[in-house]
C-alpha cells in the first residue's frame, strides 16, 4: 500500500488508489476466510502533508492487519523521488 494518501500514491507514481486497494482487499478477505495481511508504510514522503499522514493513520487502522511494518522515505540517489521539492525534514519524518 505504502500510503493512505492518493495525492501522495500519484507522486509515488503507484498505479493503484485507496479505493482500490480497499476494494482487493475487501474482495481478499471474502474469498479466504482467515485471510492475513501484513502492509508496509512510508512516511515522510516528499511533499507529504500532515493530511496525507493522517489519512495513512486512518487507513491502518481500518485495515486491522495483522502487521504494519512504518519506515521513513530515504532518498535513493539517481531516482525521481530523490530530487522532488518538499523534501520532508528527518525529525519530522
Amino acid at each position: 500500500l505504502q500510503s493512505g494518501s492518493n495525492r501522495i500514491l500519484r507522486a509515488m507514481r503507484r498505479r493503484g488508489t485507496v479505493a482500490s486497494y480497499l476494494a482487493t482487499i475487501s474482495a481478499a478477505r471474502r474469498a479466504i476466510p482467515g485471510l492475513v495481511l501484513t502492509t508496509d508504510i512510508i512516511v515522510g514522503f516528499p511533499g507529504e502533508t500532515d493530511a496525507d499522514f493522517q489519512a495513512s493513520l486512518d487507513l491502518v487502522r481500518e485495515l486491522n492487519c495483522a502487521h504494519v511494518h512504518i519506515f521513513p522515505f530515504s532518498p535513493r540517489p539517481g531516482t525521481p523521488a530523490a530530487t522532488l521539492p518538499h523534501q520532508v525534514p528527518p525529525p519530522v519524518k
